[in-house]
């Protein structure tokens, strides 16, 4: 499948049209976009049950600047669950290890992090 060229006039309606859409955000100064770009059009190709689509933020600065885009390339992604896909598990605290010390006051992770970070990063 082709990689959609996004403007402010189509960014919308190509996330609420589909399921997953994979953006890349990019200017056509950048080298390491340049470097990129293949290998983003040859993933479009081999998974065309994914949107793939690009946002050149030299064009369409309006676009980058909503997204607060810092650095290129950039990629987001936009995803809609489905009505049985579950919901996911509530974050929680991950369990100290009986040898880990107790964190002062509870405001914050500290060294122990917690669930919802693990599944971050």
């Amino acid at each position: 499948m082709a990689v959609l060229e996004l403007t402010e006039e189509t960014f919308e309606a190509t996330i609420l049209e589909n399921d997953f859409v994979l953006i890349d955000f990019w200017a056509p100064w950048c080298g390491p976009c340049r470097g990129f770009a293949p290998v983003y059009e040859a993933a479009a190709d081999k998974y065309p049950d994914i949107t793939f689509a690009k946002v050149n933020t030299e064009a369409h600065q309006a676009l980058a600047g909503h997204f607060q885009i810092r650095s290129i390339p950039t990629l987001m992604i936009s995803a809609r669950r489905s009505s049985s896909t579950p919901s996911p598990a509530p974050c929680q605290p991950a369990p100290r290890r009986p040898d880990q010390p107790r964190q002062g006051s509870g405001h914050g992770q500290g060294a122990r992090g917690n669930r919802c970070e693990a599944a971050k990063g």
